[in-house]
């Protein structure tokens, strides 16, 4: 599974259309206010997108480690926040929580049937007859997790931050749809079967 998942990875292509997309909508803008923020949030992106990707990709493949079942020596903690830990948090990390929850929801929109599929067959490939969500180190909460780690290592304004997820989100998911399909399509010439899914059955009324 490690070294599937390794392969397609290279310098994330989501930077350069995050980039094509800051552009055409500060060429769009009609607000002066709209237009410096896309201005600035492209620029910043121009001065750091190699730092991004190094930073992306190192984040990712700690990330991927722990999100495999029986890796890492700590305990996974679930992506979920409650209600009373959001109130412990200070408005930056209520901010934080905040768009990490936007961006997965985003993502997992543009990915839900490739998700599946691709879930289904890691599970295959690693001996399961049922599927896990976790045997998928691919899974949207680890791949946007890693992001955000990178992102937050930056010297940027929070706003610019902001910016490039609320712009970025849907390509991201547009390229982890890519992504997944073409997993999905090497792990079945390789002979994988997939796993299946438990069907749970509610009683009637």
């Amino acid at each position: 599974v490690r070294a599937v998942v390794g392969l397609p990875l290279g310098k994330p292509r989501w930077l350069g259309k995050l980039h094509s997309t800051l552009k055409e909508r500060e060429l769009s803008a009609r607000q002066l206010g709209e237009k410096q923020g896309l201005v600035q949030a492209r620029s910043t992106l121009e001065s750091h997108r190699d730092l991004i990707a190094t930073r992306f990709l190192a984040a990712f493949a700690e990330s991927m480690e722990n999100a495999l079942p029986h890796t890492g020596t700590g305990s996974r903690r679930s992506p979920t926040v409650s209600f009373d830990e959001l109130e412990l948090m200070g408005d930056d990390q209520v901010q934080e929580t905040v768009e990490l929850a936007r961006v997965q929801q985003v993502v997992k929109m543009a990915v839900d049937e490739e998700l599946v599929t691709l879930t289904s067959r890691m599970s295959g490939a690693q001996g399961l007859t049922v599927v896990n969500p976790e045997a998928n180190p691919l899974r949207v909460e680890v791949v946007v997790a890693a992001l955000m780690t990178a992102l937050k290592g930056l010297h940027v304004e929070a706003a610019v931050r902001t910016r490039w997820l609320q712009v970025g989100a849907v390509s991201l998911g547009d390229e982890l749809r890519h992504l997944y399909a073409s997993l999905s399509s090497q792990l079945e010439r390789a002979g994988v079967k997939p796993a299946g899914y438990v069907v749970t059955q509610t009683a009637a009324p």
